[in-house]
């Protein structure tokens, strides 16, 4: 019973989606139950969904224990063990009948240990000198009986909110002692119908979870994560969440998966990816109690120990794959993982009712190279730039995309300026929090970095930030941030001038480049990017915040060594969008959101007139020669500049460079040293023949042992991983330089 209250009761209910086979649904920030299946959708106030728990929980644990006792009994009386009238006739003796708070607990309800605790706290009193009064006697058994209650809670798994069940005991003794002085100061005793009504108003109270005026952290939480009124389709809520789910290293790893689990039960997020979850068990958890809201996931699996990357999302799936990241740490540093774990990013497709096509990326980037030099983050580098193209090859799909995840990388890092400049994505906390990015100072208080610059690791309000060696200036900082929500939408229209132009002037208007068309060919020209885009929605980040910043219900500790990054998005139609990004300028992208992460949709080829190559609509001057001036402006689809995307491209190109030097030469490292290794074994091999003590006989075969495998280890580090590494860089450095190539062409071309 307890299990259907945890799966369908008022905490666990907390979207417009029902759980199946639910009798109601609740809104936290509504305030209200509505039972659907009662004609019309019957709506009552939360405190009726409390107050119906708090007697299903009473009336479960009555039943539960009196039917064990009389199980037991029957087996007891049947086995002739005891005798019929050594057993009493029920545990509780009507608890419905209870017309005081002293009635219910010392006669009604059952007295296991009652005693026992009432002798306890009397021996204690007395050892310390105090006065043995009835209240005090009572309120330290009742005491004691929550401390019992509340171990056994401890001890469950998984374990539920602890303080609720042991403040409802301290409570009732706190009731039954004003119960004594009443008595005491008037001559009577609480009874009758005004009993009644007293005691079940206690009980009823303060057996209540929550109180419905003053909502908890989680309750906050999910009051954010509720949709805005209308359409929930018109609204896209997003968290990404690295929970640290490592097996053996991470700390509470069952309590804080399971409580994580209950959240986003609880909650109406529309895409939700996790990052380190490393154990499928621990995504089955998460999966079954998130069925009723996010009933499609996907977990990926890559390398030896899994990618550890898992998406849930509302809306059904229509593709996925995982995308393995050629460069991952190395086999040498066999202690970071990265390597064995195979780094990735998890693509899944989703078929949304108002976008359509939607890409979800969720990614878990290599971890090193956090502080100097730059050549430690070349991997994450090489990672960045093989996301960019998998983001760019989604986008000219006409499909909006979405990548979320623990880059671990700073806002001003090389990797996510990438993601910025080449795959031209938005941050969606930076969009919202235009001062995200900026320079820090004065410090910040830990509360200030998360709500205004999106601190979501090593912050000091974390449990786990506690012991780890944080540099100064990192907690002078509230933390780092190393989590995002990236968008874009879609960008189906080629934006290379080099091949193609799109006109920027109305139905109509007769092309520049007039009728001669002898000898050029013809291209068929586009519609108006004004009008190409007449039924396009467009996304819009409209809230973006750090969550999941409390402690753990009934635990002493954070959620995991991240914090949670939500945002919402506003899906706009033209003409809503048009309004709203007029309306609202702090909505508009930050200086650090690429201009092209709004591109507009293909533009559809019209059976007009078509304007022959020769004419200005489509000249392609020479992309090597500078050009002064241009007689024809550009077209909207390319004047942006990109002179931020060849500067990230110069950046990474160094630090590519230099690392590829320093791989080399840690290469022929390794090989020199596998050299050495062999001439060592083989040194000692023949030695042993010569020895001539036989307890020498061990030690030279323990040392020759070492010596082979670190021969084949220090071989496969610097012939088979060191070739392999410098070729894979200088793959990705090439590709780089060709766009770069590129970039600085289309430069040109605008000139």
């Amino acid at each position: 019973m307890l299990s259907l209250l945890r799966a369908y009761g008022s905490d666990t209910i907390g979207s417009s989606t029902p759980v199946p086979h639910a009798l109601y649904q609740f809104s936290h920030k509504n305030a209200f139950i509505v039972f659907p299946k009662v004609a019309g959708g019957f709506t009552a106030p939360r405190w009726l969904a409390d107050l119906a728990a708090v007697i299903c929980v009473a009336v479960c644990v009555w039943l539960a224990l009196s039917m064990a006792y009389h199980f037991l009994a029957a087996i007891a009386v049947g086995t002739g063990l005891y005798e019929a009238e050594a057993w009493e006739v029920d545990l509780f003796d009507n608890p419905l009948a209870a017309d005081s708070l002293l009635d219910f607990w010392g006669r009604r309800w059952h007295q296991f240990f009652r005693h026992q605790f009432l002798m306890l706290s009397t021996f204690i009193l007395r050892a310390l000198g105090l006065p043995a009064s009835s209240p005090s006697i009572l309120f330290l058994s009742f005491f004691f009986s929550g401390a019992m209650h509340t171990l056994g809670q401890y001890l469950m798994d998984p374990v539920p909110a602890l303080l609720p069940v042991f403040a409802l005991f301290l409570l009732s003794g706190f009731g039954c002692a004003l119960e004594v002085m009443f008595k005491r100061i008037t001559g009577r005793k609480v009874e009758g119908f005004w009993g009644r009504v007293w005691t079940w108003a206690w009980m009823l109270t303060t057996g209540s979870r929550d109180s419905p005026s003053s909502p908890s952290c989680d309750e906050e939480q999910t009051m954010n994560s509720q949709p805005p009124p209308g359409d929930p389709n018109l609204t896209v809520k997003v968290l990404s969440f690295n929970v640290w789910g490592l097996a053996i290293v991470s700390k509470d790893r069952r309590t804080r998966i399971q409580a994580i689990a209950e959240y986003l039960a609880s909650s109406s997020y529309d895409i939700v990816c996790l990052q380190e979850l490393w154990i499928y068990k621990d995504y089955e958890v998460v999966r079954e109690e998130v069925q009723g809201n996010l009933p499609f996931s996907r977990f990926f699996h890559t390398g030896a120990l899994g990618s550890g990357l898992a998406i849930f999302t509302r809306f059904p799936l229509i593709a996925a794959h995982a995308l393995p990241y050629s460069l991952s740490g190395s086999p040498a540093q066999a202690f970071a993982g990265d390597f064995f774990v195979k780094k990735a990013a998890g693509n899944v497709v989703i078929l949304h009712p108002v976008l359509g096509e939607v890409e979800i990326w969720n990614t878990h980037m290599h971890a090193a190279g956090e502080h100097p030099p730059d050549t430690r983050q070349a991997h994450r580098i090489a990672q960045s730039w093989q996301l960019a193209n998998a983001v760019r090859g989604g986008a000219a799909k006409g499909r909006y995309v979405f990548v979320m995840g623990d880059f671990n990388s700073q806002p001003w890092s090389i990797p996510i300026a990438m993601m910025r400049d080449h795959a031209h994505l938005t941050d969606s906390f930076a969009q919202v929090h235009l001062s995200a990015n900026s320079e820090i100072s004065p410090p910040p208080s830990p509360a200030e970095a998360l709500k205004v610059y999106g601190m979501t690791c090593d912050s000091p309000l974390n449990t786990y930030s506690a012991g780890k060696p944080i540099p100064e200036n990192v907690l002078e900082r509230g933390g780092k941030r190393l989590d995002y929500i990236f968008f874009r939408q879609p960008a189906v229209a080629r934006r290379r001038p080099l091949l193609w132009k799109y006109k920027d002037e109305a139905d109509g208007e007769e092309s520049q480049g007039g009728e001669d068309r002898s000898g050029q060919g013809y291209i068929e020209s586009g519609k108006p990017l004004q009008d190409s885009v007449s039924s396009a929605p467009s996304l819009r980040c409209v809230d973006s915040q750090v969550i999941l910043t409390n402690r753990v219900p009934g635990r002493l500790h954070s959620y995991s060594d991240h914090f949670a990054l939500f945002s919402t998005f506003a899906i706009d139609t033209p003409d809503k969008g048009k309004h709203a990004r007029n309306a609202s300028p702090q909505d508009e992208p930050s200086n650090l959101s690429h201009s092209n992460s709004s591109e507009p949709l293909m533009p559809i080829l019209s059976q007009s007139k078509a304007d022959p190559i020769g004419s200005n609509v489509y000249a392609v001057r020479d992309p090597f020669k500078r050009h002064s001036h241009s007689s024809n402006p550009s077209s909207p689809r390319t004047s942006t500049s990109s002179i931020p995307k060849a500067s990230t491209i110069r950046s990474a190109l160094g630090t590519l460079r230099l690392y590829t030097r320093i791989s080399s030469h840690t290469s022929t490292s390794h090989l020199r040293i596998c050299g050495l290794s062999f001439l060592a074994l083989i040194g000692l091999t023949v030695g042993s023949a010569w020895q001539p003590k036989s307890w020498l006989q061990p030690i030279f075969t323990i040392l020759a042992g070492l010596l082979g495998a670190a021969a084949v280890t220090f071989l496969y580090t610097g012939f088979i991983w060191g070739r392999w590494e410098v070729g894979l860089l200088t793959e990705v450095t090439e590709e780089m330089e060709l766009e770069l190539r590129v970039v600085e062409m289309e430069e040109n071309v605008r000139r």
